[in-house]
């Protein structure tokens, strides 16, 4: 399975958080170093490269416009894996069935 494409675009240290093997991992950083998009492409390679289940995983941004851009991200990433589906459900995204 071919996973480069999550690493695109991606600078060193932001290549080391997406792949970290910590089970929780915290993304604290200045404004515009993109936390946004470290989060999303971790998702879409713990899914995508890791196999791991979409409904054990837990992301949380703090305004609706990161989330957005979150759920955007998530989403191109991952189409051509599988056909996912975020809900929104009040203030949180949900995955639902994917894969």
């Amino acid at each position: 399975m071919d996973v480069s494409e999550i690493f695109q675009n991606l600078n060193e240290p932001q290549r080391q958080a997406v792949t970290s093997e910590s089970k929780n991992l915290l993304v604290l950083a200045g404004a515009g170093s993109g936390k946004t998009r470290v989060i999303a492409h971790r998702v879409a390679w713990l899914i995508k490269g890791l196999g791991i289940s979409p409904h054990q995983l837990l992301t949380v941004a703090f305004t609706n416009k990161a989330a957005a851009e979150m759920k955007d991200r998530v989403t191109f990433y991952l189409k051509s894996f599988c056909q996912p589906e975020l809900l929104q459900d009040g203030e949180r995204l949900m995955f639902d069935n994917l894969c």
